[in-house]
């Protein structure tokens, strides 16, 4: 973006007119070789010449040439102050040139101990052509040298041909401030054999050039992709899903505010333009933010139209388990479905994030299990499972609390219903009146299927309760969550069950090791 005005050639207009030398040599201050307009002391040589407008004088010191002007106060325009190309201090000379009247200058050549010996002096006054002003466009981070600003300059003369070679700097207030913003100059001058001088200023307009950066943060890992759920109206997806965390920095101005963007619904060649929100697509868009010098940034991104209902996960949330039932590593699977409006059932996506319970199905202790879920749109959802799995329990298993699986070889009693019920922390530590409701539960207690019994508790301390309680009635140490389960799950099932009955009895088979060890050598 980086705007330059180039200067093809600096055009040298040559106006032969008379100059006027003055010149002496300094022989043990002699001053009666100079006239009444000119003085000379041991310390300072002096000339009055008349002035004329855009006079430039040349002082010579053996040969040397240096360039001066009038003593005027600073300005912004450099041709308006003195033009102090003097001699360089360390030579011993300085110069001072100013107006004493409307038409004579006095130039006061100021000898600072310098040696004296055999030095010629001379001045000379050429008149001179401005040329007017030319603007140079400077980039503050990559600013311009002035001999890269003058490299573009060209001069030229009707008789001494090509005098690029003689531009000279005769002011400078850019190089100090090179890398600010603002405005400063240069000036430069030329001159031909004749000493016909032409002179330019070249105003030095300093910018930033860059454009502004447009970025989301903290959004979609920064992927620029805003998911608009389907059937958003159009006029809601730009008020309402946009801008999301919208950052917009100069690297000169600092953060700028929401009233450097220019628009919001850019679609230029190449980009998208929403005309029906209840198809899934992606559209591309852009934003478009503007810094104090005009410069424009823009930041590209993906308005993604897509289902964003997440999927449902249904099942228990709690789970109590006997320590020494045999159930397959996985079995609380069975007890969820997952469904989704727009896949349907995709309980087949339940995946197992973390679990806690695998490797203690038989050690007491309470243990996690993450589910999750995905449907085709990524929408995600995650579930908690707690397993409780404990050795004091009656019941093989109660899900959710009120779905229990008990063992044929057993009928649950009423005060064994409430025990339980304290056990999986469901009912307070209190003494309680029990009053059966319905129970089709007690008289098929060896029978196996679903039965359910229903009573109300109340509770010494006066709180009442009803508890409404599905019974599953299964063989003992049968794996219930496979209802066909293949010959590698049954042989998992027998190992699983021979593992717990050697983790709980391994003892006495070191006992017995250990008198039958001593058996063979007392026979020995």
């Amino acid at each position: 973006m980086k705007k330059l005005f180039t200067v093809l050639s600096l055009l040298i207009f040559t106006v032969l007119l008379a100059t006027q030398t003055f010149a002496f040599e300094q022989k043990d201050f002699d001053t009666s070789e100079f006239t009444s307009y000119d003085e000379i002391t041991e310390a300072e040589a002096t000339w009055f010449l008349p002035s004329a407008q855009m006079d430039i004088f040349y002082l010579l010191i053996d040969g040397e040439e240096y360039i001066v002007g009038t003593n005027q106060p600073p300005s912004m325009d450099p041709l308006a102050i003195l033009l102090d190309q003097g001699p360089d201090p360390t030579v011993g000379y300085s110069l001072r040139v100013s107006e004493t009247s409307p038409d004579v200058y006095e130039i006061k050549l100021f000898l600072d101990d310098a040696p004296l010996e055999n030095k010629a002096f001379s001045v000379i006054k050429a008149p001179g052509t401005m040329q007017d002003e030319i603007v140079y466009l400077n980039d503050v981070d990559d600013p311009s040298t002035v001999d890269e600003i003058i490299s573009i300059l060209q001069a030229d003369d009707d008789l001494s041909g090509n005098v690029t070679d003689e531009i000279i700097v005769v002011m400078d207030f850019y190089t100090e401030s090179m890398d600010q913003i603002g405005e400063t100059a240069i000036a430069v001058a030329v001159k031909d054999e004749n000493y016909n001088t032409t002179m330019m200023s070249i105003l030095i307009d300093t910018q930033d050039v860059n454009p502004p950066t447009v970025e989301f943060t903290n959004f979609d890992s920064n992927t620029n992709i805003i998911r608009v759920p389907l059937g958003t109206p159009i006029e809601e997806i730009y008020s309402d899903y946009i801008p999301q965390d919208l950052t917009i920095i100069d690297e000169h101005e600092g953060e700028l505010g929401q009233s450097s963007v220019l628009t919001y619904m850019g679609i230029p060649e190449g980009f998208d333009e929403i005309t029906d929100s209840t198809i899934e697509g992606d559209y591309n868009q852009y934003i478009e933010a503007q810094d104090s010098f005009g410069n424009i940034g823009r930041l590209e991104y993906t308005i993604r139209i897509q289902d964003m209902t997440p999927p449902d996960i249904s099942g228990p949330t709690s789970i109590y388990k006997k320590d020494n039932y045999i159930l397959s590593a996985d079995f609380f699977l069975s007890y969820f479905t997952a469904t989704d409006n727009l896949d349907g059932d995709i309980t087949s996506n339940i995946d197992v994030v973390s679990n806690e319970y695998l490797g203690n199905a038989d050690t007491p202790g309470v243990y996690e299990v993450v589910l999750s879920v995905t449907d085709e749109d990524s929408n995600t959802t995650s579930l908690t499972l707690t397993i409780t799995v404990s050795e004091d329990m009656l019941s093989y298993l109660i899900v959710d609390k009120y779905q229990w699986i008990v063992p044929n070889n057993m009928t649950l009693t009423n005060p064994q219903f409430v025990q339980e019920l304290k056990r999986i922390d469901d009912l307070p530590d209190d003494n309680f009146v029990f009053t059966s409701v319905s129970d089709t539960y007690t008289a098929n207690a060896e029978t196996n299927g679903s039965y359910e019994k229903v009573f109300t508790l109340a509770s010494g301390s006066g709180s009442n309760f009803s508890r409404d309680i599905t019974v599953s009635v299964v063989d003992p140490n049968i794996d219930v969550i496979e209802d066909d389960p293949t010959f590698f799950e049954n042989v998992e099932v027998r190992l699983l069950g021979a593992l717990t009955f050697f983790k709980k009895t391994w003892w006495m088979f070191g006992a017995a090791f250990l008198v039958g060890f001593g058996i063979y050598q007392n026979k020995k």
